[in-house]
Formats: structure tokens, C-alpha cells, sequence
């Protein structure tokens, strides 16, 4: 991270769910708008609550992968464990733009 590397498989090379966990917290907290990310820093929690972009943020960000995460289970062999880890952090990734990947997608 931080860093070029040679290996295509991103953070899928770290093979720990729990650096997804944490990165995905991370990345879904940096999708917010940074003026809120303050307010809430100096206690103003009504004020993400009051805010249109940061609901709406909210209900795409966390509705896309739940439901994605329900298509998976039905149609793929993975374990239920597994998908609740990596479709989330794909999903935050792709919302918020930062370009990592939980699994390899070398085909």
C-alpha cells in the first residue's frame, strides 16, 4: 500500500479479513463530505444526521451491499462469512473510488 507494486491482486494478497474490515470503515468514513467529518469531530452528530447527501450516502452505500451480498448468497458456493467481508469492502471501494480489490480478478 502506498507504494507501486508488481502483484495485481491488491489487498487480496494480505489474505486477512480483518485489514478489509478495517479498511472498509475507513473508506466508507472517507466517502462523507469533510466538513461533516469535522462537525461530527467536535460533537455536532445532528449534523450528518440532518444532512440530505450524508442519508442518502448512507442508504445507497450500505442497501447496495446488502443486496448485493443476498444475490451472492443465493447464486455463488461461498460461504455467507466470507461474502459479508468482501462485498461490503468491493462495494465501498467502488462507491467511494478507491480503487482496491478484496479478491484476485486476474481471469
Amino acid at each position: 500500500m502506498g507504494r507501486a507494486d508488481e502483484r495485481d491482486s491488491s489487498i487480496a494478497d494480505f489474505n486477512s479479513n480483518y485489514i478489509k474490515i478495517v479498511m472498509t470503515i475507513f473508506m466508507f468514513i472517507a466517502g462523507i463530505s469533510f466538513s461533516l467529518i469535522y462537525r461530527v469531530s467536535k460533537g455536532d452528530f445532528k449534523s450528518l444526521i440532518k444532512n440530505d447527501v450524508a442519508r442518502w450516502y448512507f442508504f445507497i452505500a450500505i442497501g447496495a451491499a446488502a443486496a448485493i451480498t443476498a444475490i451472492e448468497y443465493v447464486q455463488s458456493d461461498e460461504p455467507l462469512s466470507q461474502l459479508v467481508v468482501d462485498i461490503p469492502f468491493q462495494t465501498i471501494s467502488d462507491i467511494t473510488s478507491s480503487g482496491f480489490n478484496a479478491t484476485d480478478i486476474n481471469l
